[in-house]
């Protein structure tokens, strides 16, 4: 994985040349060695994030469903009140709120 992630590196640096590229990807390795943890933690919320975005499962990516509810919440001025909500869940592995 970690030579796929170079070579995407590399790909996008197109337009530089060869000492711009190698300084470029020397801050990038030197800015992972101090925030890896905070980089790999921002990028698993950026896809979970993108998933829900897309109706895609955080977990397995397949395709969320959503339950539509209503529940009783008591009552307003005497008469009932409704309150509406959704759940959001995946049937193939169990992720979300059912």
């Amino acid at each position: 994985m970690k030579h796929e992630i170079i070579d995407a590196l590399e790909s996008s640096l197109g337009d530089m040349n060869g000492k711009e590229q190698l300084s470029y990807l020397k801050d990038i390795a030197e800015y992972l060695n101090n925030n890896g943890q905070d980089v790999a933690q921002k990028l698993a919320e950026r896809i979970s994030r993108d998933c829900i975005l897309q109706s895609r499962c955080p977990d397995c990516f397949s395709k969320l469903e959503i339950t539509t509810f209503i529940n009783c919440a008591g009552e307003y001025f005497g008469s009932p009140a409704y309150e509406r909500g959704n759940e959001v869940f995946c049937p193939m592995c169990g992720w979300g709120d059912k």
